[in-house]
């Protein structure tokens, strides 16, 4: 019998408390009622997510996230905005101070220890926007994410699911070759030393355009965007495209981070 045929008929309703004395109701198996219960009560609380729980002020429009978070700063002006957040509830370790920005289309953040640190960088790096240079060299900072169109896990609504840093791209999808989750060789323009990167999804679209006589033409673009939050445009980049990282190729990775830290620490 199937997963989704298992729930379909022979089933009971029950409630059971948290361990933190939450009562919830919940559906199983007759026999698995006591099971649930006494599992429920390793479990603190439960909280369904819910879209737009908090509407976070950016000038003149409303960020929605489903997680309790606290605007403590915020500046603006053209096209760039920085901001300085508390999330209260980040799950799964995640550091719940950060320093959000946008700039003429680059789109980081950046983590803290606590929120005094990051009050402090706010003062002393948001009128520069040199944030790149200033930030990591403050008491205080962690390490900073850049997520160019990839939405940070912060700002996740509803039941959207959460990879890495960020949340699970809407709007992307799979085509043959970049899969969601599938692990690539990227090497950059300059020919510099290759990354092992993961593949958030890919994005299709078409634009009009001439061709060399002047006569209309339509270009495709396949955009494929990596977890660091970069991305790789397949019409405008016909040297080195990322090579599929096949199991059995793990050693390919364990060879470029080796090589990586033996340049970083001038061994080699």
């Amino acid at each position: 019998m199937g997963e989704n045929n298992r729930f379909s008929s022979g089933y009971t309703f029950s409630e059971g408390r948290t361990g933190g004395d939450q009562l919830v109701e919940f559906t199983c198996r007759p026999e698995e009622v006591e099971q649930v219960k006494e599992f429920l009560k390793i479990i603190r609380t439960i909280d369904i997510p819910t879209t737009g729980r908090v509407a976070v002020g950016h000038g003149g429009y409303s960020q929605y996230t489903r997680y309790n978070i606290t605007q403590h700063k915020y500046a603006a002006g053209g096209q760039a905005y920085i901001e300085v957040l508390e999330i209260k509830n980040p799950p799964d370790g995640r550091c719940g101070i950060v320093i959000n920005e946008y700039h003429n289309g680059d789109s980081v953040f950046t983590e803290w220890h606590t929120l005094e640190h990051a009050l402090e960088a706010y003062e002393k790096g948001w009128g520069s926007w040199k944030t790149d240079k200033v930030f990591p060299t403050l008491k205080g900072f962690v390490r900073r994410v850049i997520c160019n169109v990839l939405t940070p896990w912060f700002y996740a609504i509803g039941d959207e699911e959460l990879v890495g840093d960020y949340t699970f791209p809407r709007g992307l999808q799979d085509d043959v070759v970049y899969r969601f989750g599938r692990k690539f060789v990227v090497s950059d323009r300059d020919g510099g030393t290759p990354e092992i990167k993961t593949c958030m999804g890919t994005c299709f679209y078409t634009e009009k355009g001439t061709d060399g006589y002047g006569r209309e033409k339509k270009y495709y673009h396949r955009f494929v965007y990596w977890d660091d939050g970069s991305f790789f445009d397949a019409h405008n980049y016909t040297s080195n495209p990322p090579y599929p990282l096949e199991e059995s190729e793990l050693w390919i990775m364990e060879a470029i981070c080796q090589f990586k830290k033996e340049i970083l620490t001038g061994n080699k």
